[in-house]
């Protein structure tokens, strides 16, 4: 696999990043340096090798989007790591949490596989936005269920933890098929538009 370092002002090839499926999330400090990345299912630290405890995590690295991290509003060096299924497996929405102040400043998974039971039929895209207050996370994820409704679930992530309790929202349906219903979530910069493919929803805020 590649990866593209732009630190210098100008993208630098990469060639000697972990082997994924299809998608990798990342997360870099203020200053460019990479802190960890995931495809889903393991966590790699900066020296791209496994995190300690960073194995087995329930996502699924078939997905194109199938993590993403934020920073723990409450905590400085804890980073919430939230997982979805893919199109074929439902294991619902999980999140695990990296200390990076562990293993000389390399970090280290402290929880893993929490499961969060309203987003048990997530699948294939999860995307994050920060609150208005500038504090808080909205946590977004497509919900697929198979009675044939389609719905956003926006999680709220505050100091206090994940509130469980989504902010539900009507989805279309997606195209028939693996392709039809593949693909990433976007939020626009004034936190208003949700685009998802080739679907947008108005209302992200």
């Amino acid at each position: 696999q590649e990866g593209l370092d732009f630190n210098s002002g100008y993208p630098v090839y990469l060639d000697d990043i972990k082997d994924y499926v299809l998608n990798s999330t990342c997360l870099s400090d203020t200053t460019g340096k990479l802190l960890f990345f995931t495809d889903g299912e393991n966590i790699w630290n900066s020296d791209k090798d496994l995190m300690q405890n960073g194995s087995g995590l329930m996502g699924d690295d078939t997905n194109t989007q199938s993590s993403v991290i934020v920073q723990d509003p409450g905590n400085i060096n804890h980073y919430y790591v939230f997982t979805v299924g893919g199109l074929y497996f439902t294991v619902g929405m999980k999140y695990h949490i990296v200390d990076i102040t562990l293993d000389n400043g390399k970090g280290a998974v402290i929880q893993k596989n929490v499961d969060v039971d309203a987003g048990f039929f997530a699948k294939d895209r999860i995307t994050a936005v920060r609150h208005s207050n500038n504090r808080d996370f909205w946590i977004i994820t497509r919900i697929f269920e198979y009675s044939g409704h389609f719905q956003w679930a926006s999680f709220l992530l505050t100091p206090t933890g994940l509130n469980p309790t989504p902010v539900l929202s009507s989805a279309q349906p997606l195209g028939l098929g693996y392709l039809g219903r593949k693909g990433n979530l976007k939020i626009s910069h004034d936190r208003k538009i949700l685009v998802s493919h080739h679907t947008t929803y108005s209302g992200a805020g």
